[in-house]
């Protein structure tokens, strides 16, 4: 038998705030065991040239929490509602890669690279949508199968 009929419908908008909550909550646990802050610290050690001034400006929490919150929500939903594991994976990588690069963009900017809570969040979020997709039928990969099917038999 096929595995794809053992598998249980998803349910998307569920799932898409489920994973967002779990994303920032660890997030939340990271950053309040002071794991985030070694991160960050990391960030700015790796990326920060010697003999340059160290920023001065911090990032607003409230502002780094709010943006964490959006991406992971839209990379979860965006993840849930694309076809193809491959895809998932690229869209995945994108987002981590294209937050990776406000490191450069805030020290040019003389704030401190204090992304940690969002790539962790991005990080989780995307790993817990290829799990959720890997173990639910995902309504878009239904569409494009039976697309493909109807594609073959004209």
């Amino acid at each position: 038998m096929d595995q794809a009929e053992h598998k249980h419908p998803a349910h998307v908008g569920f799932a898409t705030i489920a994973i967002t909550l779990m994303a920032v909550g660890l997030a939340a646990g990271l950053d309040f065991l002071g794991i985030i802050d070694r991160l960050n610290a990391w960030i700015a050690t790796v990326i920060q040239k010697p003999g340059i001034s160290a920023p001065v400006h911090s990032l607003s929490p409230y502002l780094n929490w709010t943006v964490t919150a959006l991406l992971t929500l839209s990379l979860a939903a965006v993840m849930l509602n694309i076809s193809g594991s491959w895809r998932r994976i690229v869209i995945w990588m994108l987002a981590l890669i294209i937050t990776s690069f406000w490191v450069p963009v805030l020290l040019l900017a003389s704030h401190k690279p204090e992304i940690g809570v969002t790539l962790v969040g991005l990080l989780w979020s995307g790993c817990c949508s290829m799990i959720y997709t890997m173990n639910y039928e995902m309504p878009a990969d239904l569409m494009e199968k039976n697309t493909t099917q109807t594609d073959v038999t004209r």
